[in-house]
């Protein structure tokens, strides 16, 4: 491991920022875990950072090992500044660089068997976005399609909570009603979410 310049530091610093983030197409993800999702799934992992209090831990030293492995930077970084460019309130000690992907409704289709697509509107909690990709995980989503008006996905929070769900479906954010169409229009079927609806969801057959 590498001691990191401080061009970095402040690089890192600036993708707690949405503007920043966006303009970037890159992201920073926290905890072993989701370090380990990300470098499973095949996502372009740019650098890893871990602190040398983290690296004792048997688990951590396979994550850098992995990363090593494929050629990617790892960087030491102190336990305060791990702190500081990261928004857990205790952090693991292990955080990582990682590219954004950029996918298409025409990605969710081609993904093989019946498309089952969540589509999300106007949900600007990042806590629940990220419980909504972990579920939209678990149930074996295709893909999911963010409106305007909805969280970042690549947000810290959201990311967490998604519980490693993010680097397992498709997100798409569009721009507009377009993509909704564009599903129905290949035949896929719609089904509407109401809080005041009369049948539970796990009385439709989501096939």
């Amino acid at each position: 491991m590498r001691v990191p310049p401080v061009r970095r530091v402040r690089y890192w610093r600036r993708l707690t920022r949405r503007p920043f983030r966006t303009r970037e197409g890159r992201f920073l993800i926290e905890g072993v875990r989701n370090v380990e999702e990300a470098l499973a799934t095949g996502w372009a992992v740019e650098e890893v950072l871990c602190t040398p209090e983290a690296y004792v831990q048997a688990r951590v030293r396979d994550v850098v090992s992995a990363a090593e492995a494929r050629g990617i930077p790892v960087w030491e970084v102190g336990r305060p500044l791990m702190e500081e460019i990261t928004t857990t309130v205790t952090p693991q000690g292990v955080a990582a660089l990682v590219k954004q992907p950029s996918w298409s409704p025409e990605d969710i289709l081609k993904a093989g068997g019946v498309p089952l697509v969540v589509v999300v509107d106007g949900v600007q909690d990042p806590g629940n976005l990220g419980t909504i990709l972990r579920t939209a995980a678990a149930a074996g989503a295709t893909g999911a399609i963010l409106l305007p008006g909805t969280v970042d996905p690549f947000n810290p929070k959201a990311v967490r909570a998604s519980a490693g769900g993010i680097f397992r479906v498709p997100v798409v954010r569009a721009a507009d009603l377009a993509a909704v169409v564009a599903l129905a229009a290949a035949g896929v079927r719609l089904l509407v979410a109401d809080v005041g609806a009369g049948t539970d969801i796990y009385g439709v057959d989501l096939t």
